[in-house]
């Protein structure tokens, strides 16, 4: 679990940190404007499933780009 973590830590340092905050900002950004067009429902559901959809996003991001690319290309 240490390995990860490191890892995870590694990405968060090393990682284009303006272009980070610009994909979170545009996806919370596109949270508010599904919640904006479904307020008249009465249902938080699918900004909720948005925001989720993002957060599962992230974790992908950081899961993929902890594998070695040259390992892969080797293969």
């Amino acid at each position: 679990m240490r390995h990860l973590m490191a890892k995870i830590a590694d990405y968060f340092r090393e990682a284009d940190k303006i272009l980070l905050i610009l994909s979170i900002f545009t996806s919370l950004y596109g949270t508010v404007a599904v919640f904006s067009a479904t307020y008249y429902k009465e249902t938080y559901r699918p900004a909720i499933t948005q925001f989720g959809a993002m957060l599962l996003g992230l974790m992908a991001a950081v899961i993929i780009s902890a594998y070695d690319y040259e390992k892969i290309a080797k293969r």
